[in-house]
């Protein structure tokens, strides 16, 4: 989940940051420079971007100590030119992954320089953002900083990613450990009682040693074919092998795939009596996901 932590200057923000990284083990990301510090507008407005691109390929847990609100409250309060059509269109983009905003309100009671140093019109026009953004805000007031993070882990924790996008994500962890020279992919094996059995990547058979070239890359083959040019073994596969090496039964499992499984993988799953595949993106051979069978294909939304 990426979480964004906004308000004003010295309404608590750090200390609440790294409490969130203490209690959520999430890493803290703070601009060096912003408008806020000494950065021109249009260089800040392009680091933002550029962060976003980060975010949508990875959708990391993040917690952001200020990021693009911040130009709009600070640029409308102090009259700083910005792109406001680049600031809604990072806010919508941030809509669509897992998130959770949070502004922070000042107390001018406790701290009357505040009003002095333009704080509450840098207050308005965060109030302003957030009546026009799309994504989901939570606004806190008072001082107390464990209030403010039990508010927010009461809201993270209704909001925990079903058990579909948990195990596609330990899929994706696993892919890391992938040696193939051509393309990563990962793969989990989950039971009947929805318990994780195996987990496998693609790579050769045990004591093989890790593959030093490809001859598909080397001969420009299209992905999905050419497979009987390589010794490597199948996430899918290798789950399946794990698992029956363990001795756990893998009748009436399911597998979560970051791949979707060539025809030589869906084979082998229909046979060993896996009820349903779940995948994140399509792999070359796509004639699996055509083919009628006892075991349902699906993509993961």
């Amino acid at each position: 989940m990426i979480i964004v932590v906004e308000g004003a200057d010295r309404t608590g923000k750090t200390t609440l940051c790294a409490q969130l990284h203490d209690r959520l083990n999430y890493p803290v990301f703070k601009q060096a420079l912003t408008p806020l510090r000494g950065q021109n507008v249009a260089d800040s407005q392009t680091a933002d971007d550029a962060v976003m691109q980060v975010l949508e390929s990875t959708v990391p847990d993040v917690v952001f100590d200020r990021y693009f609100p911040s130009e709009y409250a600070y640029g409308k309060a102090f009259d700083r030119t910005f792109d406001l059509s680049r600031i809604l269109e990072l806010d919508a983009r941030l809509s669509h992954l897992p998130h959770l905003c949070v502004l922070l309100s000042p107390s001018f009671e406790d701290d009357p320089e505040m009003t002095a140093r333009g704080t509450e019109r840098v207050e308005e026009e965060y109030n302003r953002f957030i009546a026009v953004s799309r994504c989901t805000w939570m606004h806190l007031t008072g001082s107390i900083v464990g209030e403010r993070l039990e508010l927010i882990m009461r809201k993270i924790t209704a909001r925990r990613p079903d058990e579909h996008h948990v195990f596609m994500r330990i899929a994706h962890e696993v892919a890391r450990r992938s040696t193939c020279l051509s393309r990563r992919n990962g793969s989990v094996l989950v039971s009947a009682e929805g318990h994780v059995i195996a987990t496998g990547y693609n790579g050769p058979p045990a004591k093989m040693g890790h593959p030093t070239h490809c001859p598909r890359l080397t001969r420009g083959v299209a992905s999905g074919e050419g497979l009987e040019l390589c010794n490597d073994v199948h996430a899918e596969e290798n789950c399946v092998a794990q698992a029956a090496k363990q001795g756990h039964a893998v009748k009436g499992g399911k597998l979560y795939t970051v791949m979707s499984p060539c025809h030589r993988c869906w084979r082998m799953l229909v046979n060993a009596g896996i009820t349903e595949v779940v995948y994140e993106r399509e792999y070359g051979d796509v004639r699996a996901l055509d083919l009628p069978s006892t075991m349902k294909i699906r993509r993961l939304t």
